[in-house]
């Protein structure tokens, strides 16, 4: 495995850490602030609305189950593509349809 693959990976596994141990901190650090989130339902969310729904535990995170990872690169951007199980839960974004 290469070098860079290795770091991205490592990062990605930063994001799931942090997404269950609500560590907002980190994971304002890791995204720029123009990220958007888009649910399997197609819903776009901010990165501050994300972090906002994460720290008042609107959204929790229990525990992330990648099922498949791919790492490809183009140029100097990296593609990560995960198919990914998650245990979550939800209390406002069930009734915006998220």
């Amino acid at each position: 495995m290469s070098d860079d693959k290795e770091k991205i990976l490592a990062v990605y596994q930063r994001i799931n850490e942090a997404m269950v141990n609500k560590d907002t901190e980190m994971l304002d650090n890791i995204f720029n602030n123009n990220h958007k989130f888009v649910h399997m339902n197609g819903y776009q969310q901010s990165k501050q609305e994300w972090l906002k729904q994460i720290e008042k535990e609107e959204m929790k995170y229990f525990k992330t189950m990648p099922q498949k990872i791919t790492v490809t690169f183009n140029g100097n951007t990296a593609i990560l593509i995960c198919i990914i199980r998650l245990m979550r839960e939800f209390t406002e974004l069930e009734t915006l349809g998220v």
